[in-house]
């Protein structure tokens, strides 16, 4: 029972404090050019919830893992998951229900503009490397991957132009470095 009512008076703050634009809505105008295109991409969803645009909420941070120039050419680079953003007045709106984040894209800077590198998971850790690594937390890939979990953790590596999976890690995590360079 008091589990319970704990639960409720902290959905109940948390509501309240999401209430406010300021709190937990971003406009898209103050986002970086490629995570812009990205989020305006899911106007349509919006508009068909009745809301009137595209935010960016919480999740989404210009500096996640440090804002990193991970392909060391002078431009930034950029992490874009679907559940950083949300509708005007809903800005949860695309947070799925079991993995909020389950799947996003690395934005890599070039001289031609971005390229976007799927990310196979939710990321935990950050080896700038190089080779550039990543543990992710994500569905499971073969059973024996983690016992009976149905998530797991993975570390991939950048690898010709996309993420390939070096292992499954184990029950005590991948004891990676987690990178701060900023």
């Amino acid at each position: 029972m008091w589990h319970a009512h704990c639960m409720c008076c902290t959905i109940a703050v948390m509501t309240h404090l999401c209430l406010s634009p300021a709190h937990c809505q971003e406009s898209l105008r103050d986002l970086p050019g490629p995570v812009r295109s990205y989020a305006e991409q899911f106007a349509p969803y919006c508009t068909a919830l009745g809301r009137p645009g595209v935010v960016a909420n919480e999740m989404y941070s210009a500096s996640l893992f440090g804002a990193p120039d991970i392909n060391h050419d002078g431009e930034p680079d950029y992490f874009e998951y679907k559940c950083m953003f949300g509708c005007e007045g809903a800005p949860f709106a695309f947070t799925g229900l079991g993995l909020p984040c389950p799947f996003g894209s690395l934005l890599l800077s070039s001289g031609d503009g971005y390229r976007a590198v799927y990310i196979p998971g939710t990321i935990k850790q950050l080896d700038f490397g190089p080779p550039l690594k990543i543990a992710v937390t994500r569905p499971r890939i073969n059973r024996a991957d983690c016992d009976d979990r149905f998530v797991c953790d993975y570390m991939f590596e950048l690898r010709q132009g996309r993420f390939q999976l070096i292992t499954p890690c184990p029950m005590d995590g991948c004891k990676m470095r987690v990178s701060t360079k900023e």
